[in-house]
């Protein structure tokens, strides 16, 4: 009868254990998938900013070389 609770014991904790790994499995996926997104989105940021800023070179680049045709 002590065997059998202690079975039963054993094997409620094993499949407890089993679950919460499951679900922080799922968790770590799912928190990954977050901050694959945000940092996606970051970059998306930092590539628009920085095409702006080389749009904004090249067009100062050329009204130095106009100017300097000028004087």
């Amino acid at each position: 009868m002590i065997q059998t609770m202690v079975n039963d014991a054993t094997d409620n904790l094993r499949d407890d254990l089993e679950l919460s790994l499951r679900n922080l499995h799922v968790d770590v996926l799912r928190q990954f998938q977050l901050q694959s997104e945000e940092i996606k989105d970051l970059f998306q940021k930092q590539t628009h900013a920085l095409e702006s800023l080389m749009h904004e070179n090249k067009a100062l680049r050329e009204e130095n070389e106009r100017l300097k045709k000028i004087y």
